[in-house]
């Protein structure tokens, strides 16, 4: 199924929020359809996604060096590249989230900073931990949580439906401090509130 043409240097071209046409890039490989979603039933997709999934529940190692001896192994055959590249376009379309080397912290989004460097230093990537995402949102989802953040003055916003809510979020405990913040009253407003509210 990995018999296909493919260029590593595309790995990042995957990893940057302005790249559009995701599915011109190595397009023998099939990862994106013509409005840029991660094709998930992609052979190659699947197969990381299945390994994924199944190393998770069985506790095994999720590190891409374990991942990359998984799959030069037969039946794959696939070199490390191709894996680093496999993994970024799956990032990229929110079918996993990673913990870089030297922290626990989550990574969702492909603009964090640091991700293209786990994807492209070989011993990086080796310690770098992936995990599959369960559920997920419907295109309309996205597109609806995508207006209603714009609405709110947001810009910039991820294609991801784990990005999208990371947004949500970090933009959610904005209102929350801003709402709080209004809610201080000088000391006369104050004490006719008390006032009000004993009655």
């Amino acid at each position: 199924m990995a018999d296909e043409t493919y260029d590593e240097r595309n790995i990042p071209a995957y990893l940057k929020p302005g790249t559009k046409s995701l599915d011109r890039l190595d397009p023998e490989l099939s990862l994106f359809d013509a409005q840029g979603h991660l094709i998930r039933g992609a052979p190659l997709v699947e197969a990381v996604f299945d390994e994924l999934r199944r190393r998770k529940d069985e506790a095994l190692d999720l590190d891409g060096r374990a991942l990359a001896e998984h799959f030069e192994k037969i039946p794959f055959g696939w070199p490390e590249p191709l894996v680093r590249l496999v993994l970024a376009a799956m990032l990229r379309g929110g079918a996993l989230y990673l913990e870089p080397p030297d922290s626990d912290q989550p990574v969702y989004d492909i603009a964090s900073p640091g991700v293209e460097t786990l994807f492209t230093g070989t011993q990086r990537f080796r310690r770098t931990r992936f995990y599959p995402t369960t559920g997920g949102l419907t295109l309309d989802e996205v597109k609806q949580a995508k207006d209603a953040l714009v609405a709110l003055g947001e810009t910039s916003l991820p294609d991801t439906a784990q990005g999208l809510a990371e947004r949500i979020r970090s933009r959610g405990a904005r209102m929350v401090q801003d709402a709080e913040e209004g809610l201080v009253c000088p000391p006369e407003l104050n004490r006719h509130t008390e006032d009000y509210f004993s009655v």
